[in-house]
């Protein structure tokens, strides 16, 4: 009886999923024999374009195979630590020279035997700055001792306060590297948050907030 394409394809993924479901491997000594099955069942098609097609989507379904047994993955990050906050912060002004004044952090530890990924952390806080005529101010953010991004925000002129969230922002490699690896522990992590303005002014931070959160294994 002559077998379609689809038929046969069918029949070959399942009994080869049925193997690899059984052993969950793929076990070098079936696979030459689910071949040559395969083969033997190939051989007695008479219609050429058939036997082609067959041949093509089994080689297809075949890829498609090995990709899915062969994949390897890590074991799952199952735990997470819901986003934890921290603040309000006491308030805080800089300098009138343009230097850095610490505004909030955010200290994190992972013990050893943990798997983990850090959430990218985000922070609110209230700001004003002296200047009628320049009212800017830099954020500088930094995991430990590494500047990690560098913001420049705009509060009301004449010292209003200005209300403002932000999202970590990744304006260099590390930065990125950092959030897109998975570490394993121990590893001790604080966030810190700095903030200056123009010589000869001054910011003023707030109530300020910091949202971050791990996930790990």
């Amino acid at each position: 009886m002559a077998h379609s394409c689809t038929q046969i394809l069918f029949e070959e993924q399942a009994s080869l999923y049925r193997k690899l479901s059984t052993d969950n491997v793929l076990n070098n000594q079936r696979l030459p024999s689910a071949i040559r099955r395969i083969s033997r069942r190939i051989t007695r098609i008479n219609n050429w374009k058939l036997k082609a097609s067959v041949l093509c989507l089994l080689s297809l379904s075949a890829l498609l195979v090995f990709v899915d047994v062969r994949a390897a993955t890590p074991p799952p990050l199952s735990y997470i630590t819901p986003f934890v906050t921290r603040g309000a912060f006491p308030k805080v002004c800089s300098p009138s020279d343009g230097s850095d004044v610490l505004i909030a952090y955010s200290p994190w530890n992972v013990s050893a035997g943990h798997s983990f990924t850090f959430l990218m952390p985000t922070f609110t806080s209230t700001f004003n700055v002296s200047s009628s005529t320049n009212p800017s101010y830099t954020i500088e953010t930094y995991g430990n001792t590494t500047r990690w991004g560098s913001y420049t925000g705009y509060a009301q002129p004449n010292g209003l306060l200005t209300t403002t969230t932000y999202g970590l922002k990744v304006d260099n490699y590390y930065t990125l590297s950092f959030f897109s690896a998975r570490r394993t522990g121990p590893y001790f992590l604080n966030f810190t948050i700095e903030v200056s303005t123009a010589p000869g002014q001054i910011v003023c931070a707030q109530n300020t907030y910091i949202d971050a959160g791990v996930i790990y294994s």
